[in-house]
Order: C-alpha cells, then sequence, then structure tokens
C-alpha cells in the first residue's frame, strides 16, 4: 500500500498538472462573469442619465426686461439750427486819403481807441515847409495891401483937390485891389495846406478795437491804401443768418430768438430786420440779431439760429438704444410677443423700421410694428429671436412708465 501511494504521488508530479495555476485561472474567468453581467444589467437610459447633468434652473427662467410701448403720432417736432457769423455793427479799413511816408504808428492790435483818436501819421516835413513859406508870402501880401490902401486914400483926397487926374487915382485902386485878391489867394493856400496837413493823421471813425496793423513806419503809401483795420466796440454785435423763406416769414421784427455761439453758450438775440432779397444759390434770406450787451461774441465766430419745426410724418419715438443695424439701410428692433398660455413665457421677435429723425438720444422711427407692440429698451446684445422673456418694466414712447410683472 505504501508503495502504492508513493507512485500516484509520482504520476500526478510527473504529468502536467499544477494547482496554483489552474486556482488562478479560475479565479479570473468568475471575475470576467461578473463584470458581464454587472453591463448587461445597466439599461441605455441608465446610461444616458449617468452621462447627463441635472437641469439648470436658471436656465429655463425667462430674461426680465424694460420694453417701450409703441404709440403712434402723425407729426413730431424738431429743433433746426442755421448757421451764420457773428459781425461788427461797424469795421473799417482805414488808410490815408493822400500819399507819403509813413511817420508814426500810435496803435497796436487788440487796443480800444476812442471816436477821433489819432492811430498813425504820415510825415509832414515838405508841407510844413510850403506852410511856413505861404505864411511869409501872405504876410507880405498883407503889408501890400495896407500900403495900397492908404495910397489910394492920399491919391483920392488930392484927386477931390484937382491935384491929380483920375488916371492916377484909378491906378492906385487897381493896384489896392491886385493886393487884396493875393492876400485871399494866399490865404486860401494856406488852408489848402492845413486840409493836407489834417489828411496827413489818421483818425478812429469810432469807438472800436484795433484788429490789424497792414503796414509799419517808413512805408511809403500810396493814396487810400490801408493801413489799420478795426471793429466797433460801442455796440453790440450782430449775427448774420441765412434763413430759408418759410422760415424767415415766421420770425418778427422786435422778437427775441435763441443763439448758440461758438464757445457753447446760448443767448436771446433780437431780431433787428430781414433784407428784403434772396441771395446765394440756396436762396436765403439774411436776418440780422443783435446780441445783448456782454455777449462776448467774438467778430468772426459762428452763431446758429435754433428754431422749432413740426413735420407731418406719422411714427414713433424710441430710445437709440432700442435699435440695432440691418441690412438695406433698415434698422431692427426686437418686439416681444405675448404669451400664448399661462404657463408659456413670452417670446423674442425681430421687426424692422425706418429712421426718420433722431436727435442722438432718441429716434422717431416707422415700420410694421401695431399700436400697444412692446419693443425691448435695451440691452439687445443680450438678446436673440426666440428667447423667453419676461417684461418686468413698461414704457409708453411718450416717456411714461409703470412697473409690470406680466408680458400680457
Amino acid at each position: 500500500m505504501a508503495g502504492l501511494r508513493e507512485n500516484s504521488h509520482l504520476s500526478l508530479n510527473g504529468g502536467r498538472t499544477n494547482l496554483p495555476g489552474r486556482r488562478w485561472r479560475r479565479l479570473a474567468m468568475f471575475a470576467g462573469l461578473v463584470l458581464v453581467a454587472a453591463t448587461v444589467g445597466c439599461s441605455p437610459g441608465d446610461k444616458e442619465a449617468a452621462r447627463e447633468p441635472a437641469d439648470d434652473p436658471d436656465q429655463a427662467r425667462p430674461m426680465p426686461v424694460a420694453a417701450i410701448v409703441v404709440h403712434y403720432q402723425n407729426s413730431y417736432r424738431v429743433r433746426v439750427g442755421y448757421t451764420g457769423r457773428i459781425h461788427a455793427p461797424r469795421r473799417g479799413s482805414l488808410g490815408f486819403e493822400r500819399s507819403g511816408r509813413l511817420a508814426r504808428i500810435m496803435v497796436r492790435e487788440g487796443d480800444r481807441v476812442a471816436a477821433g483818436a489819432v492811430l498813425a501819421e504820415l510825415d509832414t516835413a515838405r508841407l510844413d515847409a510850403q506852410l511856413a513859406e505861404l505864411k511869409a508870402q501872405h504876410h507880405e501880401a498883407e503889408a501890400d495891401l495896407k500900403l495900397a490902401k492908404r495910397t489910394y486914400r492920399r491919391l483920392a483926397v488930392l484927386h477931390r483937390d484937382g491935384h491929380v487926374s483920375s488916371q492916377r487915382l484909378d491906378e492906385a485902386e487897381a493896384r489896392r485891389e491886385a493886393a487884396a485878391a493875393r492876400v485871399a489867394r494866399l490865404a486860401a493856400s494856406i488852408d489848402r495846406l492845413d486840409v493836407e496837413l489834417a489828411k496827413s493823421r489818421l483818425l478812429a471813425p469810432f469807438e472800436a478795437v484795433v484788429t490789424r496793423r497792414i503796414a509799419d513806419e517808413g512805408t511809403v503809401l500810396a493814396a487810400g491804401a490801408p493801413v489799420i483795420e478795426v471793429i466797433e466796440s460801442a455796440r453790440p454785435a450782430e449775427a448774420k443768418i441765412g434763413l430759408p423763406l418759410h422760415f424767415a416769414e415766421r420770425l418778427k421784427t422786435g422778437e427775441r430768438y435763441p443763439v448758440r455761439l461758438e464757445d457753447g453758450r446760448t443767448v436771446e438775440a433780437r431780431l433787428a430786420g430781414l433784407v428784403p432779397s434772396l441771395a446765394g444759390r440756396a436762396r436765403t434770406l439774411l436776418a440780422r440779431l443783435e446780441l445783448p450787451d456782454g455777449s462776448g461774441a467774438i467778430d468772426g465766430s459762428l452763431a446758429i439760429l435754433s428754431l422749432e419745426d413740426v413735420v407731418a410724418q406719422r411714427g414713433f419715438w424710441l430710445p437709440v438704444d432700442a435699435l440695432t443695424a440691418d441690412l438695406r439701410g433698415l434698422w431692427r428692433v426686437y418686439k416681444v410677443i405675448p404669451s400664448a398660455g399661462a404657463r408659456e413665457p413670452a417670446r423674442v421677435a425681430f421687426e424692422n423700421v425706418q429712421i426718420l429723425h433722431t436727435d442722438g438720444r432718441r429716434a422717431y422711427v416707422t415700420g410694421t410694428l401695431d399700436e400697444g407692440d412692446a419693443v425691448i429698451a435695451g440691452g439687445l446684445t443680450r438678446v436673440v429671436p426666440g428667447m423667453a422673456v419676461e417684461i418686468v418694466e413698461r414704457r409708453a414712447s411718450d416717456g411714461a412708465r409703470r412697473q409690470t410683472g406680466s408680458a400680457s
């Protein structure tokens, strides 16, 4: 028996039976069967549920928006501006009436001068010499005239006594008249030189401000050549603005109208008058508006007359934030379509409109929208057609506002 057990043990060892290897293979097969059973036990629906996260409640909530309620009107009012320039009441390009060398200029640009003030002078040395010569000749002529008068009186006495002939008396009378004529002629020459000397001084024709010096000392000037330019400072400046005929006919002389100056200030100017003549290619009437004292308007600067006009065209107002550009010159707005049922949210659809007028903040438009439609007022970068929205604020296109929590 002992030998048999020994032989059995040897046969088992001699064969290729390996007990630990079989055990591992059995464990691997068992694990594979468990994995297959687990995979088959999971349904496709369970897999999708495992992959998809839970719905986000914020994504399903309608977006709150503010809306403009469309209200049509048959016309709109606009402020129309017409541009002109500021002009001094009077201006002058001043020069001498006679030719000569410019000796002195007493003013510079920006100086204020009174009426009659001396602005510049010509060299008068030659005139002064001529004047001195004429005055000496005039003095000599007056002496000759005195002698001629005395001689005539003496001869008249002798002629009366018969001691002098009539011929000699007549000659004495002629010499007296000639001397008187020479005195008068020299006096006229002196007056002429005084006028020439006066014309050698350039005087301010009115109270003014010097705006330009054209020539300097030493320049030889022709008669009438401009030397200094001035503008009047005593009276207020004027705005001269061209207006269309239909606008000009509405204005009344003496009434005040708003004029915006180039520095941004607005002043009330009085209409001084309308020039009854159409000028230029634009066929406008020139309006003269007197600015108030102390306006500080600068000569040559721009001035804009602001007038109100009524345009008869049907449309409604929207804020510019409610508009976005579309094709072919049209603009797009987003209309809120009310919900069909209590559980359905309001939706967004777009409509095209045309801008008729804008003042930079609002736009007057016309289009296919109906009276009472609600248009999203702003924030259009977050809005797309078909989006669910909720109107939290309604504002009429005329500016009235009310709070609401419903889109219907």
